[in-house]
């Protein structure tokens, strides 16, 4: 299992890399307005924003496995399985799940 992780982990790290020397992405450090700001308005409105994004993120992953889920392996399949049978129900909704992706 760490294997697999370890081996994605250094997949994404290459395609970040070549992204990076072929033009398409650069390397930056982030400003962390947490720690620029001196004053405590500052450092929780900074603290506030991040929180956002943190909430967006979340339900952005949430909602999109939900639908994955509830459309590509519950309903779909059975909805073609009624006209087409189960082994092209299985191939078409694969298909579809790989090219909505």
């Amino acid at each position: 299992m760490l294997k697999g992780f370890a081996g994605g982990i250094v997949l994404v790290m290459l395609i970040h890399v070549l992204n990076s020397f072929l033009g398409y992405a650069s390397f930056d450090l982030p400003q962390n307005p947490l720690f620029s700001s001196t004053s405590i308005g500052g450092k929780l409105k900074a603290f506030g924003e991040l929180f956002i994004i943190v909430v967006r993120g979340i339900v952005t992953s949430v909602s999109s496995a939900v639908v994955e889920e509830l459309i590509f392996r519950s309903w779909l399949p059975e909805e073609i399985a009624a006209d087409l049978g189960y082994r092209k129900a299985v191939i078409l909704s694969g298909l579809g799940f790989a090219i909505f992706q």
